[in-house]
């Protein structure tokens, strides 16, 4: 059993800091410079904690009316908050005092994960089409396209039920499959916890249903499976299917000494080769290596250090190499 400090994040850390800090370090990048104007990488953080905060008063409007038995409309006429914009939203501090019961929340998380809870007006779902873009690692992205991955989505769910009810979600590393779950109690009755598939919809899983997904991979089963994951364990995972990603898209690792075809063919011959190359496709594939390599050398000073500020500075650097590698 891991020491109880390390198993427990600090109540002044939440899982979606690191995913943020990643977000906030690829805009950094060359292609983020030509797709976004300019400041966009300062207002990053705000721009996602707006988009999970929007989330965040949908879930407890819908747990208000649900618990009052009224429309949304009528919760919105007896609880909303008017701020300065003259917009309405429900005061986040309210749902937290009616203690709901984590069935009752899940089963609202997952009416919005499936019907209009993204900003894109179509829900938030797993990429299972396109499952190996970069897009589906970065935390803006997923906010506002409404599709991820099984961790990036796992980390918005977990983000939105905090915020608006106070309860902080497991994050549980299964093999093959991350999922969500309810905090286990102090005598660790597995049984009577639930779990979430963010990846599908928010579906809600029984203990049954987790250990049905471990022997898909047939892989034996053992209860350490269900053991809360580590924050920086979740952004370094994050971190790495980021990468991952990259390279994946590279093709070929062009620039690599070792690339076989470059062995083979000689650095004149490979040179002729790279010369048939459409430009915007070598481009590409330039930004695919660069960025696979500034993420790599990203990855060791992102997870030991869980202060932002100090993050962004040691990001810059690589900012600026991978700006050069463009």
């Amino acid at each position: 059993e891991p020491p109880e400090e390390q198993r427990m994040p600090s109540a002044s850390i939440n899982i979606e800091d690191g995913a943020k800090l990643l977000a906030r370090f690829y805009v950094g990048t060359q292609r983020a410079v030509d797709a976004f104007s300019g400041g966009q990488i300062d207002n990053l953080e705000s721009t996602i904690d707006t988009s999970l905060n929007r989330l965040a008063h949908k879930l407890c409007l819908r747990l208000l009316a649900r618990y009052e038995h009224i429309s949304e409309a009528e919760a919105i006429a007896r609880h909303a908050v008017t701020d300065e914009a003259c917009g309405q939203f429900i005061s986040l501090s309210k749902c937290e005092d009616y203690q709901f019961s984590h069935r009752n929340i899940l089963e609202e998380m997952q009416h919005i994960f499936r019907g209009t809870g993204g900003e894109n007006g179509t829900g938030m779902r797993g990429n299972a089409e396109d499952y190996y873009s970069y897009q589906n690692s970065l935390l803006d992205q997923v906010l506002d396209k409404g599709l991820g991955i099984p961790i990036t989505l796992s980390v918005t769910y977990a983000a939105v039920v905090r915020r608006a009810v106070g309860v902080v979600l497991d994050p549980v590393g299964l093999p093959g499959h991350f999922v969500l779950a309810t905090p286990s109690s102090d005598d660790n009755a597995s049984r009577q916890r639930l779990f979430i598939d963010a990846f599908r919809g928010g579906e809600i899983l029984s203990l049954d249903d987790v250990q049905h997904i471990v022997a898909s991979y047939q892989i034996p089963w053992d209860d350490s499976f269900l053991r809360a994951v580590p924050y920086k364990d979740v952004w370094t995972r994050m971190v790495r299917n980021l990468r991952a990603c990259h390279q994946r898209n590279t093709i070929l690792d062009l620039f690599n000494e070792d690339n076989p075809a470059r062995r083979a063919m000689g650095d004149h011959g490979f040179a002729g080769l790279l010369r048939r190359v459409p430009p915007q496709e070598l481009t590409d594939l330039q930004y695919q290596h660069a960025m696979s390599l500034s993420i790599g050398m990203f990855m060791s000073s992102f997870i030991e250090s869980l202060d932002i500020d100090s993050m962004v500075m040691i990001a810059r650097p690589v900012f600026d190499r991978t700006i050069c590698c463009r």
